[in-house]
């Protein structure tokens, strides 16, 4: 609840670990039909351990290369959820660079195949930090040292609340899910 405005936003490893590995193993035989190899659906299925779901790590080598204002670990409803959360509980608002948001690889096979936005996709395994500018070069180069990817996706601002994404060159409302994008897709398979 302590990000400032023009904080940079920081996203590790990438979204969406936890949603993906889950539906390795859930929707294994949609993923097939779909025309996703064995390999990959195997690839999915190993993303629970590798990079694992946990972000202790992460928070650890962000907290001892800087300072950090606020972190979130995106799990239920995805990164939106996160980041809706984090704008919510500091006051703010933020704007999202769409491109900026690292996909893992079999996201962008498994989330078309299925018809599910990465975005409103559990995302365990990934950390969202905010962190002053001053200190994003220093707090990205220890988490790359550490063998942890860290992208920067946006900037805290000071308008209240409002989240948008520059997605295309437009600038428009961050897309919002009122259910994760795994329980709507689970919850069609009954």
């Amino acid at each position: 609840s302590n990000a400032k405005d023009e904080d940079t936003i920081l996203l590790t490893k990438g979204i969406p670990i936890e949603g993906c590995s889950i539906l390795a193993t859930e929707a294994k035989n949609e993923l097939l039909e779909s025309g996703i190899s064995e390999a990959d659906i195997s690839q999915g299925m190993r993303l629970i351990t590798n990079p694992g779901i946990s972000v202790v790590q992460d928070a650890e080598v962000a907290l001892s290369a800087g300072k950090v204002s606020a972190m979130h670990d995106p799990t239920e409803g995805g990164i939106s959820s996160g980041l809706v959360e984090l704008a919510n509980s500091s006051g703010l608002g933020m704007v999202i660079h769409r491109s900026s948001i690292k996909e893992i690889p079999v996201s962008k096979l498994f989330c078309p195949a299925l018809g599910l936005d990465p975005l409103g996709l559990i995302a365990s395994g990934a950390l969202l930090a905010c962190v002053p500018q001053v200190e994003e070069e220093q707090i990205m180069k220890a988490l790359t040292q550490a063998n942890i990817p860290t992208f920067k996706i946006g900037k805290m601002t000071k308008k209240h609340k409002e989240i948008k994404m520059i997605e295309n060159d437009q600038l428009i409302e961050f897309p919002r899910f009122e259910t994760d994008e795994l329980a709507r897709f689970l919850s069609t398979k009954k």
